[in-house]
């Protein structure tokens, strides 16, 4: 930052940057002699072209037009891109900490406005990339949402007056439109913290992966000896494509199979490698298959160890007691040993600390939603597990839960058997009316997150506009049109994604893309969702994420 870069007067440069005061004056510095001792005798670049990540605010246009670089600029854009794209249909607007920035007991209101009025400026950019006018709808329940809604609004008519043109189609129905869903963490808490046995969600749980996805992977290289590597696991190798949302069982029974499979169609090219090849047209075949097959030889050990090591994992932390325990909680099985089931996991040494209080966290936040949890319940299971009350009262874990809307006192106990009867009745009136049976082929993976009931239902044009209003409501939105079977426009992000990780480029997805945006973060238990629900309605659903570790340390 502090060395003047050496002029190329006979080339032209690109700058993309973000559209702040420090990146604008850069800029300048890199044409004013006073700051930039190379160019005393000669031009910087013979011309620039400068493209802002966002909207330039006028003081810093201004500020451009009055600089020495005005004479050289031949090409200035905004281009909104403040955003993350994660995989073909999931992205995130790098805000790491928004569960403790909204959330924290000790958070005041205008540090909470700030942080929603930044996520909006990058929600926006999501927006305007597709080109349409969203319809935007929030979680009546949430405070949060709706702010964020009415910010997201007003971001994007500014836009508008500002001119960008964001197309509003005109006499489409509802259900055709792009609709946007903004929800914040506390309409699932118990997502976050259950035992995913999916393979993706399980490896990011339960293996060491860096900021940029990157996993260590050991292995032995041609002299004998161990050697470790970074892998990136992203959507450029086809093999973690195929495998990523498949159950961990499926997952090694697919690789083991797919890996015999592979050896046996390459045995004669592997017998080659070894120095069998007994012509010139053998040898050139060889040479040509020879770094393919190497390159799909690492890739398939690659997962081999993942999956090897997920279940290791499994076996190690009893996971499949703790999983099965967790998920009776969650579905709302009704257990007479819980809390004994409950007391042999928090005393047993084996058993890994962070186990032991995302089992806390469920059995708090899912007995009290079902409406099972008496004060003394509450008490004992807490100083069980370890947290006893501290000088303030209640334990400090209980303080956070009640920050994200979890009511453990005596009054809300008892408001919350109520909630819990009508809550049951509605779902069982709904599954009725769809003729929905249980989603889950394992007996680990029963509990469904409610991001994916929510959108699911915005897509089927069911989700109830009392719970989930609308910030602008269309004209059709008392009587939503049924779902179109025309084909009407390609995915911008990407083209559908079929078995094998192969792109179908050719695919026709069905008008009206869903965005879902949850503050807070979201799991890859329901990012997955994103592309179980667009395989199986032919709407694109795009879904907004950052989930970490920090969801632990805030809790804890």
């Amino acid at each position: 930052m502090e060395i003047a870069r050496e002029p190329l007067p006979n080339k032209e440069a690109i700058y993309i940057v973000s559209a702040t005061k420090d990146s604008v004056q850069r800029i300048i510095d890199d044409f004013d002699p006073e700051v930039n001792e190379f160019i005393s005798k000669k031009d910087q670049y013979a011309a620039v072209h400068l493209f802002f990540t966002s909207v330039l605010p006028d003081n810093l246009f201004e500020k451009l037009t009055k600089a020495q670089v005005r004479a050289y600029i031949g090409t200035m854009k905004e281009l909104n891109l403040l955003f993350h794209l994660q995989e073909s249909q999931v992205f995130h607007t790098n805000h790491e900490n928004s569960l403790k920035e909204v959330f924290s007991p000790v958070a005041d209101k205008d540090s909470v406005q700030k942080h929603l009025c930044e996520i909006s400026k990058r929600l926006c950019t999501v927006v305007t990339t597709l080109g349409e006018a969203p319809l935007i709808r929030y979680d009546k329940r949430s405070n949060p949402s709706k702010r964020l809604a009415s910010i997201v609004k007003d971001d994007l008519a500014a836009l508008a007056a500002a001119g960008l043109e964001l197309k509003v189609p005109k006499k489409t129905p509802a259900d055709e439109r792009v609709q946007v869903l903004i929800l914040d963490r506390t309409v699932d808490l118990v997502a976050p913290i259950l035992h995913e046995f999916t393979y993706q969600a399980m490896v990011h749980d339960l293996v060491p992966v860096d900021e940029h996805g990157c996993i260590e992977h050991s292995y032995t290289d041609n002299t004998g000896k161990e050697q470790t590597r970074k892998v990136l696991l992203s959507e450029n190798d086809q093999l973690w494509l195929r495998l990523r949302h498949m159950h961990i069982q499926d997952t090694c029974r697919w690789v083991v199979k797919a890996f015999n499979e592979f050896v046996a169609a390459n045995k004669k090219v592997g017998d080659l490698e070894m120095g069998n090849a007994s012509t010139l047209k053998e040898m050139g075949e060889a040479m040509r298959a020879l770094p393919q097959y190497r390159d799909m030889k690492s890739k398939y050990a690659v997962q081999i160890d993942l999956a090897t090591t997920c279940m290791d994992y499994f076996k190690k932390r009893n996971l499949k007691e703790l999983a099965m325990l967790e998920q009776d909680l969650v579905v709302g099985v009704k257990r007479k040993d819980v809390k004994k089931a409950l007391s042999q996991f928090f005393n047993d040494d084996k058993v890994h600390k962070k186990d032991k209080l995302r089992l806390l966290l469920i059995y708090l936040i899912s007995q009290s939603e079902q409406g099972r949890m008496t004060l003394k319940d509450k008490e004992e299971v807490v100083i069980d597990a370890g947290y006893p009350p501290d000088p303030q009262g209640d334990a400090k874990i209980i303080r956070c839960l009640g920050s994200l809307g979890v009511k453990l006192d005596k009054a809300s106990l008892k408001e919350n058997v109520k909630e819990a009867k009508e809550k049951e009745k509605e779902e069982k009136k709904v599954k009725k009316k769809k003729g929905e049976e249980d989603e889950a082929s394992y007996e680990l993976s029963r509990y469904v997150p409610v991001v994916k009931r929510l959108t699911q239902s915005l897509i089927a044009g069911d989700l109830p506009t009392a719970k989930f209003p609308f910030v602008d409501p269309p004209a059709d939105v008392e009587a939503p049109s049924k779902e179109s079977s025309s084909a009407g426009s390609k995915s911008k992000w990407g083209a559908k994604k079929q078995d094998g990780g192969k792109e179908e480029t050719g695919t026709q997805l069905k008008k009206g893309r869903v965005i879902v945006f949850v503050i807070g973060g979201m799991t890859y238990s329901e990012t997955r969702s994103a592309y179980e629900l667009t395989e199986a309605t032919g709407k694109e659903v795009i879904i907004g994420m950052y989930f970490s570790e920090s969801f632990y340390s805030f809790i804890s």
